[in-house]
């Protein structure tokens, strides 16, 4: 990742929680943690959501930035 490529990424993201390979049940709101500051090519967002136990859930998290078109 470049110098100042972490400047360039939003602030949140949207995840998406689909549940048991259906369609979308939810979604979740990530936030930014990582910093310009961290020498590191990775971006870390942070979210949370309840689930049951055995429940199996797939997130999706798609960046705004982009719009897809189908």
């Amino acid at each position: 990742m470049q110098s100042g490529t972490l400047d360039a990424l939003p602030e949140k993201i949207v995840v998406d929680i689909k549940h048991d390979g259906a369609g979308v049940i939810d979604q979740a709101t990530a936030t930014l943690k990582s910093h310009a500051k961290d020498q590191t090519d990775t971006a870390i967002f942070e979210y949370s959501v309840w689930a049951n136990l055995g429940e199996k859930l797939t997130f999706v998290p798609w960046d705004s930035r982009y719009i897809y078109l189908i």
